[in-house]
């Protein structure tokens, strides 16, 4: 494993008081940030922002999309098992990210109080999760829910129907109690405690278990041949080459086969290991034995025939095929689950009530939808379906498309329900006029917009103050000119025309000055600093190695090693031979888009012709595989080698850097024999970072980062131990 194999004899330097040492070398020359958690200057902007939009006096409510920290939730809650009725106050401590099912938040318990007996594990001050499910994204939404209606002719069901939500907490807590006979223990699965509805983001909610967890770190492994030979193992040996990645994978597929033994055949996708999706959806747990516990079990896009989205789908959808399903998303079998119940009586003993709430909340669940691929006769019948009426009805009531009385009408009359069901499809328009037929506030709203000057006014100052926080939390406007856009609607309007479709670090750059110039000033400074400043370079590497520390790339005791070695000559003269390699890598950009202006200029007779020449210079200088800037970086390692006459030292990285891509690679590979966990946390962040530019697939912590790290680092060990271990023969054959 990586760590084993450092030079002997240097101090190894405890992280506090290594920590207390270098308080006084951080880096001189700030990197400017956007997004990430905000501080509290930017919660205050935030709260002054929502005061002003209140003061607009509108008829309809504000439009939220998530929530700030220091949210208080106070809703009523319903526990999973027993399912009773209370009262919770939430505090969100922190917004942990998103995705097509929902946002999830790290929160703490205030205050619950019961109507009945009270829900184990609910105590106050402690932290749970808290999953809204609702995308914080609007083209997250837009899209998922577009998926759905395409597949289940409904709204999507875990936000607005009360009881698909409920039946998705009721299986996790079912399966939870099967993983604990399957596993030997229920900590392999992340509890569910209560369900909610909340009222702001009009979605439903759940209080979940707290897992302190790590995806999972990124090994050094010279045998990556031999992985495959491992995969069948039960247990895994000691011996076994990158043993997390083993057990990560073995786990899923055991959780995947016991998703399919109870009958929650669709749900089982979220573990299915070929999406190359699913690995962040188990963590290794840091609060016990390190038990990998399976958290997220809320699919967000369904899974339609002919439209896979990842290379597993193909296989899932042929399956559904022999199931007769052409539209997946959390279907189930609730006889299987009845015989899996049978054949382990006494430890679903106290689980019976819940096992009768989810075959109810199952019946009006799935009678709700027309569910038209999957049931194509409900289709000719659908207006004339009262519980598919009701129960659609009731969810655009839910989303605020319609308000109760509308919702009530269109559930009892099937020509009022077809007009609003006509209308929900209507793409763009359709959600704007069935507000304006269905909802009395909203049409108040609407006419008051068009007859009372004064009010559209007011209307226009909201709308462009709920925008204004999205990008102010977003990290598109600064706290001063958030507040300054209120007063400013023409150049608040030539920003949304021009750069507010942007992404938000090309919209910050050019609208803020001097977050510009901190960019550029960054750009071109860091690697000067990093190449002069001893301290700047021990401050960059131990502030990384922090955060790698607390997420789990790194160990305390590696995380202690490297801290150890971080004056050694050598790993000081390949830290500033990576600030060179940074220095050099905007030449290729520079000289693509010079190379692309000259042909253009030219060769183009026409402007489509230049435009044409100009796009083919840019993507072949971006496929070769070497291109001028890792040419100039190769160069620079051979200069090296015959500078200081040394090849040993510089072998590997002069062979890397000539490469285009994986060229910044060259001294952290070169370190893999001297400063293994050094390399292998270099390399493990040079992967992350890189995937993370990679839509869908680049998740922090899912099979792409691997296979990235794997085929940048570990590939090359094993390739060197196979040379070094067909070439020991020969070398013992001449000695003798």
């Amino acid at each position: 494993m990586s760590g084993s194999g450092e030079a002997p004899g240097a101090a190894v330097v405890s992280a506090p008081d290594h920590a207390a040492a270098s308080a006084s070398r951080r880096a001189r020359a700030p990197r400017p940030r956007i997004g990430g958690e905000p501080d509290d200057a930017g919660l205050e902007v935030r709260r002054r922002l929502r005061e002003e939009f209140d003061a607009c006096g509108l008829l309809r409510p504000y439009r939220a999309t998530r929530y700030d920290p220091g949210t208080v939730l106070d809703v009523p809650i319903q526990g999973v098992a027993p399912a009773t009725l209370g009262r919770a106050r939430i505090e969100l401590d922190r917004f942990l990210g998103g995705g097509f099912a929902g946002q999830v938040y790290r929160a703490r318990l205030l205050d619950v109080s019961w109507q009945g007996a009270p829900v184990e594990g609910l105590v106050p001050g402690r932290a749970y999760a808290v999953k809204l499910l609702r995308p914080p994204g609007s083209f997250a939404g837009h899209f998922r829910d577009l998926l759905y209606k395409l597949g289940y002719q409904a709204p999507f069901g875990l936000q607005s129907n009360p009881d698909a939500a409920r039946a998705g907490a009721l299986w996790q807590k079912l399966i939870r109690r099967a993983a604990s006979i399957r596993f030997g223990s229920d900590r392999h699965v992340a509890d569910v405690h209560a369900t909610f509805f909340d009222p702001e983001l009009l979605c439903s909610g759940e209080l979940l278990e707290w897992v302190d967890g790590r995806v999972w770190k990124l090994e050094s492994d010279a045998r990556l041949f031999e992985r495959k030979a491992y995969r069948g193992a039960d247990p895994l040996p000691p011996d076994a080459p990158s043993p997390e990645y083993l057990e990560k994978r073995r786990f899923m597929a055991r959780l995947t086969q016991l998703f399919h033994e109870v009958g929650a055949h669709e749900l089982a996708r979220q573990y299915e290991w070929s999406t190359w999706k699913s690995q962040p959806n188990v963590l290794k747990r840091r609060d016990g034995a390190e038990e990998l516990c399976a958290i997220d079990w809320r699919p967000g896009l369904a899974l339609l025939f002919g439209m896979p989205m990842s290379p597993g789908d193909v296989k899932l959808i042929f399956k559904g095929l022999a199931r007769g399903r052409l539209a997946q998303f959390d279907g189930c079998d609730l006889g299987k689950l009845d015989a899996f119940v049978a054949a382990h009586a006494a430890a679903f003993e106290d689980l019976r009530p819940a096992i009768a709430e989810l075959k109810g909340c199952e019946a009006r669940y799935r009678a709700a939808q027309p569910d038209g691929l999957n049931r194509p006769w409900r289709l000719a019948a659908l207006p004339f379906l009262r519980e598919v009426r009701s129960g659609i009805a009731a969810q655009w009531s839910r989303k605020g498309l319609i308000d109760g009385v509308t919702g009530a009408r269109a559930g009892r009359m099937p020509h009022v329900f077809g007009l609003y069901y006509l209308l929900w499809w209507l793409p763009i328009l359709g959600a704007f006029l069935m507000r304006c037929a269905g909802h009395a506030t909203y049409r108040r709203h609407a006419l008051s917009i068009v007859t009372r000057p004064g009010y559209l006014l007011r209307a226009m100052r909201a709308w462009r103050i709920e925008t204004l926080m999205r990008w102010h939390r977003n990290g598109r406007l600064n706290d001063a000119k958030a507040l300054a856009r209120v007063g400013q609607p023409i150049r608040f309007n030539l920003e949304r025309a021009t750069v507010g479709w942007w992404p938000r670090a090309w919209h910050r750059f050019m609208t803020d000055r001097a977050y510009a110039w901190g960019v550029l000033r960054a750009g071109v400074g860091f690697p000067i600093y990093f190449y002069r400043s001893a301290e700047f370079r021990e401050a960059w590497l131990l502030e990384r190695l922090r955060k790698a520390q607390a997420d789990g790339m790194v160990t305390p005791v590696e995380e202690a090693r490297i801290e150890g070695h971080i004056r050694d000559p050598f790993i000081q003269k390949y830290l500033k031979c990576m600030a060179v390699h940074l220095a050099l890598s905007p030449f290729t950009t520079v000289l693509r888009l010079g190379l692309a202006i000259y042909f253009s200029v030219a060769h183009g007779d026409t402007w489509h012709e230049a435009l044409a020449i100009a796009v083919g210079v840019l993507a072949a200088l971006q496929l070769l595989p070497v291109t001028p800037g890792s040419l100039a970086r190769g160069l620079y390692v051979v200069w090296l080698m015959i500078r200081e006459r040394n090849v040993h030292d510089y072998r590997i990285a002069a062979i890397v850097s000539f490469w285009h891509y994986i060229g910044y690679l060259g001294f952290p590979l070169q370190m893999a024999t001297r400063f293994p966990s050094l390399a292998r946390f270099l390399a493990a962040r040079w992967a992350k970072n890189l995937v993370g530019w990679i839509p869908v697939f680049g998740e922090n912590g899912a099979l792409l980062e691997h296979l990235i790290f794997d085929a940048v680092f570990n590939l090359p060990l094993s390739l060197r131990a196979r040379w070094v271990k067909s070439s020991a023969p020969e070398l013992a054959a001449d000695n003798n």
